[in-house]
C-alpha cells in the first residue's frame, strides 16, 4: 500500500482528506505533464536548458515529497 507514496501528494490526499495533498498532487501531475509535452511533442517551447532544469526540480520535489510522504503515512 505504499505505492501511493510515490506520487506526491496521493497518499495524504486519499487517505487523509488533505486539501494540500490533493493539491500538490494536481499541480505535480501537471507539472510533469507539461514537461513531457515540452521535451517530446512540442520541442520549441523552452530551450533544452530550461527543459532540462525543470526536470531535475521535478525530479527533486519528487524525491523530497515522496520522502515526506512515506515518513507521514504511518500516520493517516
Amino acid at each position: 500500500m505504499r505505492l501511493v507514496c510515490l506520487w506526491p501528494g496521493l497518499a495524504a490526499a486519499w487517505h487523509g482528506g488533505n486539501l494540500r495533498g490533493l493539491v500538490v498532487s494536481v499541480v505535480f501531475g501537471w507539472t510533469l505533464s507539461v514537461l513531457l509535452i515540452a521535451s517530446f511533442v512540442w520541442q520549441e517551447w523552452f530551450s533544452a536548458a530550461l527543459v532540462g532544469m525543470l526536470w531535475s526540480g521535478l525530479g527533486l520535489v519528487w524525491l523530497a515529497e515522496s520522502a515526506r510522504s512515506m515518513w507521514t503515512f504511518q500516520s493517516l
